[in-house]
């Protein structure tokens, strides 16, 4: 091979890989919110209750007007999108926040029942979602001690203090609609595909390429996940 045609060869690799990052960064998914009624382990979500969302903060002002957020074109990194991590089956899941960088589970602390504190993921409460006939609603809980029901909801203070805390279950608060929270997962807006974003520990075993082949380590790309098609980022 002549020194001209190796020359030729690197520029056409050059051309090539350049082509490809552009495409690539042209084709980045984005996200809407769709309604959800039920959740999946490693999916994305929204929380909204009274017109407003959970975010990543649990001081005051934890919550803010939808208006305040995009609906669309999201990149499912904002600081109100949650990850779910646990059982499908049983709807009970640890709740990771996506827009934090460390310590980005929510939990109950154990000084104060009604408190909530951010935790790694071994110390991270699970919560079970409680979907309402209405398919609209569910109400968060976290069990303590069913036989005696003794659980804690995640709710507002109130609408116009705006504190997200864990409240008992005989609290006097109205814990039904419309308190009661909705969920919006993260769809993809061009294809319908749901967001999963996730370490590779984290991901479920089944993971499928659009071939039917399973895949034992995804990379990026979409793949059939429980039957559904998911982008893992």
């Amino acid at each position: 091979m002549t020194t001209h045609t190796t020359r030729q060869l690197k520029l056409l690799m050059a051309a090539v890989m350049t082509m490809a990052a552009a495409i690539s960064t042209h084709a980045q998914a984005t996200y809407k919110l769709t309604k959800a009624t039920n959740l999946s382990n490693g999916r994305c979500y929204v929380l909204e209750q009274l017109g407003r969302v959970m975010t990543g903060t649990i001081s005051s002002n934890t919550l803010a007007t939808t208006d305040q957020y995009a609906t669309s074109g999201l990149t499912g990194q904002e600081s109100y999108v949650w990850q779910m991590e646990g059982s499908d089956e049983n709807q009970t899941f640890k709740m990771k926040n996506v827009g934090r960088a460390s310590k980005e589970y929510l939990t109950l602390t154990q000084k104060n029942s009604t408190q909530l504190e951010w935790n790694s993921a071994s110390k991270a409460t699970s919560w079970t979602f409680d979907f309402q006939p209405d398919s609209e609603t569910f109400i968060v809980k976290y069990v303590m001690n069913e036989a005696n029901d003794e659980w804690r909801f995640l709710g507002l203070d109130s609408e116009q203090h705006r504190v997200y805390k864990a409240y008992k279950h005989d609290a006097a608060y109205d814990y039904t609609t419309p308190y009661s929270i909705t969920v919006y997962e993260l769809t993809d807006e061009s294809t319908g595909i749901t967001s999963i974003n996730q370490s590779e520990e984290d991901a479920p075993a089944a993971y499928f390429n659009m071939n039917g082949q399973r895949i034992a380590h995804p990379a990026k790309g979409i793949y059939v996940v429980n039957h559904h098609k998911v982008l893992v980022k």
